[in-house]
């Protein structure tokens, strides 16, 4: 063999030992590249307290994810405040700047705004609190971890109409989008149960006094009265109920589980709300979860996240990073053992929940006969 011959195949050969170790460290780039998920959430403002229980469940799941297989999920939060205008700037910022193509969002006055923005630019979201919606997309990219408020409220005022023979009932409620679907939600319902609306009456989120709303209301004399607050104010507005003596039931929605029992105090004793009935799953992957948050009643905004972030990571480990093949993975999901229960999902991103009727006794979340 000539030299200049041997000086070519020399050459070939460190061209080829180049060439693979590219090609080997272009697999591993691939292979280890995170994905990014996008949580929109209020982690400051009134309603911290449902991000700070929702971000504790995603902590969890990232925590034990990275134990088990080691997946790289690239977790970016941004604050909404509880506030549309504030959350749409928010995802904006996560699906334009950040590139993400996954989101979980909190919020049932936040995603009336996010949910479309998610279904058009093919986003899979998991809209957490998101109780206000009805999940009517053939194809839908958004998923409900809620009760659907409609579903819930028509069960309550059943329950009101029937057990507790209510006639006439008062509306109070938080003056912001999520209060006022809410509270539109039990009006139709009690409107199909024969039950009058006999008063209506709102309040600011900053406002700590309802003794003017409640003096009209207790002029009305209804048999019950239906309230929808923040959590951070549900404490002082029971015990303002409670000192203006109005002879009522007080009905609430699933928000009331948000509030540390202890905080509600013996001003809640009797408050009934109606709940998705879940079936609780084992699962040795929930033993974390259900270790941090030992009481199934008081975990709900928790489990969503942790349930969530899971999921994701099953859909990514069977599918890939691919928004349209995750998507069609959780509407399959079905008896997914969940922290929240068991999941099932259909191809409308409709969570399927029965309901419930709940009642606060002895500080206690418990079933109502």
């Amino acid at each position: 063999m000539s030299k200049p011959t041997k000086i070519l195949l020399v050459l070939l050969i460190i061209i080829s030992a180049i060439v693979l170790i590219v090609q080997n460290r272009t697999k591993t780039t691939s292979s280890n590249k995170s994905i990014k998920i996008g949580v929109i959430a209020p982690l400051t403002g009134n309603a911290a307290t449902y991000g700070e229980q929702l971000k504790k469940g995603i902590d969890i799941a990232l925590t034990q994810i990275k134990k088990e297989n080691g997946a790289q999920l690239d977790v970016i939060f941004a604050d909404n405040q509880f506030d549309p205008k504030i959350g749409l700037t928010a995802y904006e910022k996560l699906v334009n700047f950040e590139k993400v193509k996954y989101l979980i969002s909190f919020g049932g006055n936040v995603c009336p705004v996010i949910n479309p923005r998610a279904q058009k630019d093919k986003i899979v979201n998991f809209a957490t609190g998101c109780n206000t919606l009805s999940f009517m997309e053939p194809f839908s990219y958004n998923f409900r971890f809620d009760v659907s408020e409609a579903a819930a409220s028509k069960a309550l005022m059943d329950y009101a109409s029937a057990k507790l023979q209510t006639k006439k009932l008062a509306l109070l409620y938080v003056n912001n989008d999520w209060g006022s679907i809410v509270s539109q939600t039990i009006k139709d319902a009690s409107q199909s149960d024969g039950i009058s609306v006999v008063a209506e009456e709102k309040f600011d989120e900053q406002s700590r006094d309802i003794r003017t709303q409640l003096v009209k209301i207790k002029a009305a004399k209804p048999d019950s009265i239906f309230f929808v607050s923040l959590v951070n104010f549900t404490p002082a507005l029971l015990k303002q109920i409670k000192e203006s003596r109005i002879q009522a039931y007080l009905l609430t929605n699933i928000s009331i589980q948000g509030a540390n029992a202890d905080a509600l105090g013996s001003n809640a004793e009797g408050v009934i709300y109606s709940a998705p009935k879940l079936t609780q799953a084992e699962s040795p992957r929930n033993v974390p979860f259900t270790e941090a948050f030992p009481d199934p009643n008081s975990r709900n905004f928790a489990s969503w996240g942790f349930d969530s972030v899971n999921l994701l990571a099953d859909a990514f480990a069977t599918k890939g990073n691919n928004p349209e093949k995750v998507a069609e993975y959780l509407h399959s999901v079905k008896n997914y053992p969940g922290a929240f229960g068991v999941i099932n999902y259909d191809a409308h991103g409709e969570l399927q929940l029965n309901y419930q009727i709940k009642i606060i006794k002895n500080g206690k979340f418990m079933s109502a006969k």
